[in-house]
Order: C-alpha cells, then structure tokens, then sequence
C-alpha cells in the first residue's frame, strides 16, 4: 500500500492537465441554515486522457490560510459552503470524474440510475477510484498552482463516501495534513470484510462476471478508509449516526479504532444517513482549534 501512495503522488504531481474554464457563481448551499453563504467560482480541468471534471472554490480572507478540501457523497454533488469558514481556511469543493457540473448532474453518465465509479472499481472499469483520487489531487494541486491554496497545508472534510474519502486523502497527504473531518464514513473495510457483500451489490449495476476476488480488493484498497487510517497524522474528527442504516456506527466506530490519536468521536442520537447542521457546527470548532 505504500508504494501505491507513493506512485498515486508521482503521479499527480507529473500528470499534465489544464483549466478549461471559469464561472462565476456558486452551487445550492448544503448547510442553508448557516448563513451568508461563500462566494467563489466554479473551474473545469481535465487530465490528459480523461474527460473534464467541475471544481468549486471560495478563497479565504487570507491567501496563506490552509485549504480544506471537501469530497462529495457517493451522489457526487457540487454544494457551496457558508462563508464563517472561509475566515479559517480557503474551500475547495470536489466533483471527481466529471459527474456534477454548475448546469446540475451529467446524467448521461449514469448507469442504472447510480453513478459506476463503485461498479467499475469492483470490474476493472474506466472510472475506478483510483481516478477518482487522481482527479482530486489534481485539483488540490490546480488549487496550489492558481491560487497558492494549501500549498504548507491542508485539511480534509467530507460526509458518506466523501467522508471515507478524506481519511484516505490525508492518508496520501500526510505531509500536508492538519485536520480530517470524516462525517459517516462510507467504503469502511469494502476491501476485506464486506468484500463479498460489496461485489454482490456492484453486480447488479454491471453485466460482466467478476474475473478475480483479489484484483477487485486491490482496486478497491486504494478508497478503503481503514487501509490509511493509519498513516494520519493528524487530528481527526469521526461522526455517526445513530439511526444510519448505511454506514452504520459499528463500521465507523471500527475505523475510528484504527486511527491515531488524538481523534474525536461523537455518535449523533436519532440521526439517519445524510447531511446535517450539528455535524458542521462540530467540524467548525474542530478546525477553528486545529488549523488557527
């Protein structure tokens, strides 16, 4: 797994990409209650060899504040971010493989009504995860480049698959990294012990039989949070939910056990999968404590 990070960094440190483009505007807000609202622009950029993907940015007040890169849930959502957090940090918000624009979702990528990145990981396809990671690092360096954002340093925050995601993404920038906010983690042990049961799942979402177990966990190993919870070194919040039947407390409270200290974690009562403001108000005081 080390080697892999290694070359997931050369990679998209060396991979040629550009901009193609720039719009005013800001996406629907995902926290309404918590407003103003930032203001930023959206950014198109594509890898040589892959299609373009949209970015959201909102800058801090100040240019040498840390970046706080934000992963989408498995729904792959643009959303903007209310402007308290811009005093701490520049916002980079992530729609890896193309899936949302600022014009709403490219449905014509959709299969079976889900976007495939989970099925092609599992089959070898072409939208796997580990281009998913490779666009967002993309993006994180765009962010360096263009706007001098999380150059020193970075944090990480995201909820469902966007929350796995960001264990993983610290992981890779261990260097960087100075806080992860993982809300409701998702992909938790889908390479080892929910294999079987997340191969059965993808299989319904592709017509092509599984040609080997073992290519399907080394693909999805790359996304499992539990692979680089490890190699944080960082503070770390974790969330749950106690009613969430999708990433379920007791796969989250297994993730949070691999983690380094010092970690946090709360478990909110009621809550169902899903965004939700108690979360963002923990992950401001959180980061208002890790990254000032």
């Amino acid at each position: 797994m080390e080697a892999r990070i290694k070359e997931l960094r050369r990679r998209a440190e060396r991979e040629i990409y550009w901009e193609k483009g720039r719009r005013v505007g800001s996406p629907p807000p995902v926290y309404p209650e918590r407003s103003p609202q930032a203001q930023g622009y959206y950014v198109s950029l594509c890898r040589q060899g892959r299609r373009p993907f949209w970015n959201w940015f909102a800058p801090a007040r100040r240019r040498d504040s840390p970046l706080l890169v934000v992963s989408p849930g498995y729904r792959a959502e643009l959303y903007a971010y209310p402007e308290a957090l811009t005093e701490l940090c520049h916002v980079l918000v992530l729609s890896p493989l193309g899936y949302d624009t600022p014009d709403g979702p490219d449905e014509g990528l959709l299969r079976r009504g889900a976007w495939p990145v989970l099925y092609d990981t599992v089959f070898g396809g072409a939208d796997t995860y580990e281009e998913w990671l490779l666009d967002a690092m993309t993006a994180i360096r765009w962010a360096g480049e263009a706007e001098g954002a999380g150059v020193r340093s970075l944090a990480f925050c995201g909820t469902s698959q966007g929350g796995g995601l960001s264990v993983v993404l610290g992981g890779l920038y261990q260097d960087r990294c100075r806080a992860v906010c993982a809300d409701q983690p998702f992909l938790i042990g889908f390479s080892s012990e929910r294999l079987e049961e997340v191969i059965s799942f993808a299989a319904q979402g592709y017509c092509q039989p599984i040609l080997s177990y073992e290519q399907a966990a080394k693909r999805l190993r790359v996304a499992d949070p539990m692979c680089c919870a490890a190699r944080l070194d960082c503070p770390t919040l974790v969330a749950a939910g106690e009613k969430d039947a999708e990433c379920p407390p007791k796969w989250v409270e297994a993730l949070c056990a691999k983690l380094p200290e010092p970690k946090e974690y709360v478990c909110f009562l009621g809550r169902k999968h899903g965004y939700c403001v108690d979360f963002y108000d923990k992950m401001v005081d959180f980061l208002e404590k890790n990254l000032k």
